[in-house]
């Protein structure tokens, strides 16, 4: 079974009490609809404005009590691992176990620059993070590695699961990758059949109107190409979204969080209603 989470809605027109509480009741309105979990990611800028990850799962886990939570993904590097570790310690608490810490390299150039840590020794620096945090938090959250390809064997030695991302691979991508990374667990002597992985970053939008949404709201906000952000997500009808998530699930991916490209709490509902006919799925 794949299972359905939410991304929580972080990139925003203008930071406001507004979107900020809009992203909070997304994690409410995500564990009343059924899904699976919701999750955030971590950039300290970006493109535009940007909402801080980490508090807003504070603040769903102190509005929620039963969908779980993760971070798909949180920069320990830039934070400073002893600072990520009381960040998750206090997630894991405030929740009451229901945290994954997914973690990662970063993307962004200039977070690297802001936070004084070399862009070209970001994998070494997570190594050293991800380290520190295991001597920091013994008693979890369990640690899952991202990685869009280039760093699996990273996650086969580090992970306790695996994050990939839609935006970077499509669903036969994220399969190939996922053949080599079971294949990498077997090297390290560990059980591929037992090692989790989730497809993060699955931007969609259910609507006549999704490619202008994408093209004229999201695209801007990213940075990037509307064509290539409409390659890398889901939208268009139901039918359309469903097709996206059951190519990922077909290649092997075990949780699938699909991030709104607009109109948050209305698109919940409609996801809600596509995934409600996916066979193979649950958003419980």
């Amino acid at each position: 079974m794949t299972a359905i989470g939410i991304h929580l809605p972080q990139l925003v027109a203008a930071p406001s009490a507004e979107a900020a509480a809009e992203a909070v009741e997304c994690a409410v309105a995500a564990e009343r609809l059924g899904f699976a979990a919701v999750s955030v990611n971590d950039h300290v800028t970006y493109h535009g404005p940007w909402l801080d990850g980490p508090t807003l799962l504070a603040a769903a886990a102190a509005r929620t009590t039963r969908i779980g939570l993760a971070t798909t993904v949180l920069l320990p590097a830039l934070r400073g691992a002893p600072v990520a570790a009381q960040t998750l310690t206090a997630l894991r608490l405030l929740s009451g176990d229901r945290l994954i810490a997914g973690v990662g390299v970063g993307s962004h150039a200039e977070d690297h620059a802001l936070c004084g840590v070399p862009f070209e020794r970001r994998g070494a620096a997570l190594e050293e993070a991800i380290a520190e945090l295991r001597r920091r938090c013994p008693d979890g959250p369990p640690i899952w590695v991202a990685s869009w390809g280039r760093a699996l064997r990273r996650v086969a030695r580090l992970g306790d699961g695996w994050v990939a991302s839609a935006l970077v691979n499509g669903p036969a991508e994220f399969g190939e990758q996922w053949r080599r990374l079971r294949q990498l667990l077997a090297d390290e002597g560990r059980d591929a059949d037992d090692f989790p992985n989730i497809v993060a970053t699955l931007f969609y939008y259910v609507g006549d109107d999704a490619e202008r949404v994408v093209s004229e709201r999201l695209a801007p906000l990213l940075g990037k190409p509307a064509e290539t952000v409409l390659a890398g997500s889901a939208v268009g009808s139901a039918a359309d979204v469903r097709e996206r998530i059951a190519a990922y699930a077909a290649a092997g991916a075990q949780r699938i969080h699909l991030w709104p490209a607009a109109d948050p709490l209305e698109q919940l509902e409609a996801l809600a209603e596509a995934t409600a006919l996916l066979e193979g799925a649950t958003r419980a």
